[in-house]
């Protein structure tokens, strides 16, 4: 998962408790997570903001480690890997499609522009022939990446709002945007068909598929649908107790795990999908994370509301709080860059740059 500019990984094998075995500072802001395999070894591959794509070695779990890096020139949002490409939903400058096949150095294929800022990406086979549907700020465009060096945009929609998230499956896909659940025909590509759609009571954020069920979570909790004929009926859901506005959810094994943003990491028990139940939750502190600064042990946060943090970190399994410091002009808000020289912390919030000693951390 990511925590602001780190790359955390979890134990879920009791996902009632995860648990981080492991964390590495990344260049920039880890926005999405996608896995392959190369060579016999495991890989992950990380939109991070505007230092683009990362390559992570996972294959000792507990000693991640960057390997390779591709400088997108924008903000990389979205990331989805088949075989050996990376498809990367780079903000304004569209769709990226980088070959990873060498994970120390991925190959830039392709691009095209999506007609608008593109945040999430997913990629389906359709009639033998690979598409890539990305979620705009406006909508779903589509895109032909048979020839990854020359990916071609087909046609788009655009039913209103913004749209972070996007699950295919089949000749079906769904996105989350404003206030609805959107579902597509998608049997032809290059024109999309709206099947209908489904009033969330706030905003989701997040959308994933699994044993032909829909799921979408966001503020409100986690709502699981079906879609009979060309209308999404809901089959269960579970409001209060946990909140989510993450962008990412996968589902293993009887257990929903959803990156929650500002929230944390959580887990659901979806075994049984007309009566979800919330199992376990990762959160230090409620905070988003924006940056972060290491000085041997101690770990250094700049968070987005909450100004800046102080973790110990000498045992990686049980990270402990220690301290926090909010400037006083606007509470914090903006905490974007955070650098250490000495015993000084220097970081950035709204509109000001604080210096703080911690000499005592």
């Amino acid at each position: 998962i990511g925590e602001g500019s780190t790359f955390t990984v979890l134990n879920v094998s009791n996902p009632a408790a995860p648990t981080p075995v492991a964390r590495l500072a990344m260049p920039g802001l880890v926005q999405d997570i996608a896995l392959y395999s190369a060579s016999g070894r495991q890989y992950a591959v990380v939109a991070d903001g505007d230092a683009g794509l990362q390559v992570v070695d996972v294959t000792t779990p507990t000693a991640p480690a960057l390997k390779g890096y591709y400088n997108t020139g924008d903000w990389a949002n979205g990331v989805v890997v088949s075989i050996n490409l990376a498809y990367v939903a780079n903000n304004n400058s569209g769709l990226a499609v980088l070959d990873i096949s060498t994970p120390t150095q991925p190959k830039l294929s392709g691009t095209v522009s999506v007609g608008g800022e593109a945040y999430g990406v997913a990629v389906q086979q359709i009639t033998n022939h690979l598409f890539a549907f990305v979620g705009t700020g406006s909508g779903l465009s589509v895109v032909d990446v048979g020839n990854p060096s020359n990916p071609a945009l087909l046609g788009s929609v655009s039913p209103g709002g913004y749209n972070a998230s996007v699950a295919v499956n089949g000749n079906r896909a769904y996105v989350a945007y404003g206030s609805y659940l959107q579902a597509f025909d998608i049997s032809n590509p290059a024109s999309p068909q709206s099947l209908g759609s489904a009033a969330f009571d706030d905003t989701p954020t997040a959308v994933t598929i699994a044993n032909n069920q829909i799921y979408a979570v966001g503020f409100s909790g986690l709502n699981i649908y079906n879609l009979v004929g060309n209308n999404l009926q809901r089959a269960g859901y579970l409001t209060g107790g946990q909140h989510d506005n993450g962008d990412h959810m996968t589902i293993s094994g009887g257990y929903l795990f959803c990156a929650g943003g500002t929230w944390g990491f959580h887990t659901y028990n979806v075994n049984n999908p007309s009566s979800p139940g919330a199992s376990g939750v990762f959160n230090i502190t409620i905070g988003y994370y924006n940056a972060l600064a290491l000085n041997g042990s101690t770990a250094f946060a700049s968070t987005g509301n909450n100004g800046l943090k102080t973790f110990d970190f000498s045992n990686p399994a049980n990270p402990t709080f220690l301290s926090q410091f909010t400037p006083s002009y606007n509470g914090g808000y903006g905490g974007q860059k955070v650098q250490l020289s000495g015993n000084r912390a220097y970081f950035l919030s709204s509109d000001q740059i604080n210096v703080v000693d911690m000499s005592n951390p």
